[in-house]
Order: C-alpha cells, then structure tokens, then sequence
C-alpha cells in the first residue's frame, strides 16, 4: 500500500486532500507499478510565507512557488520489501494558477502530479527533458480527473 503522510498547514475545502492524494497515488502506480505499493511521500499543503521561505534557502529564489518537491534520491523498492520514503511534496495553494481549464483544485492537483514526478527523478533542465515531463504531467492530470 503506497503510504502518504499529509500535512495540512492551510485548510483546503472538504475533498481536496481526498483528490490530491489520488493524483499522487496514480502518478506512482502508473510509474513504478507494483513497486510503489511500497512507497511512502510526504503532501504538506503550506502557505505563500513558508513556501518563499523553502524556495530561498533551497532554490535562491526570494519569492513563493506553487510547487517544490524534495526527493530522498532513494530507488523504489522491492514490491514486498520494506517501504522506500521518495520524499516530500509541498504545495502552495495561494501560489496556484488555476489548472488548464479548470479550477483551483485542477490546478493543485497538476501541481501534486507535478512534485511527483519530480519525486520519481524527471526533470525540466533541457528541453528534451521538459518535453517528456509536460507530456506525462498532462496525461497523469487528466487521468486524475476521470477518476
């Protein structure tokens, strides 16, 4: 069972963390298979104040983002091995831009797919890299929403 440690330092309206943990849940199973059953993640929903404060000291970027995501480098695990922490997922929901064409849950929750992708090693750096990321990070997204 993958495991999910949300902390919620901004209320969000009722469902949302239901519909955040399901992006993640999907982005991982679609991923790793059978080995993120395996897999814990950290969700933390925080504020535009502590997320300016991550993104300094992590990224020398003095002003708040939507999403930052911090992996623990750490290879998904056996399917029937002990767990595997792949890291934490911060969200910013004052710092989110509504989702394409949706509201502001859609936009955190491209966000939390995002991060997740993130956790599982893809990046943005170059532009083929960013082509393959974006590809996936709007497919798992709109998967999401049909769930």
């Amino acid at each position: 069972m993958i495991e999910l440690i949300v902390i919620e330092e901004v209320t969000l309206p009722p469902g949302w963390i239901a519909r955040l943990e399901r992006a993640v849940r999907h982005v991982l199973t679609a991923e790793l298979g059978a080995a993120a059953r395996r897999c814990s993640v950290g969700l933390s929903i925080i504020g535009a104040e502590a997320m300016a404060e991550l993104n300094a000291t992590w990224r020398a970027e003095p002003s708040p983002t939507d999403v930052l995501s911090f992996p623990t480098d750490a290879p998904p695990g056996d399917p029937h091995g002990p767990p595997v922490a792949l890291g934490d997922v911060m969200l910013a929901p004052e710092c989110v831009a509504p989702g394409q064409g949706g509201d502001a849950l859609d936009g955190l929750v491209l966000c939390a797919v995002h991060g997740t992708l993130h956790l599982l090693g893809h990046d943005h750096a170059t532009v083929e890299e960013e082509r393959a990321m974006f590809s996936l990070q709007e497919q798992y997204t709109a998967e999401v929403r049909e769930l």
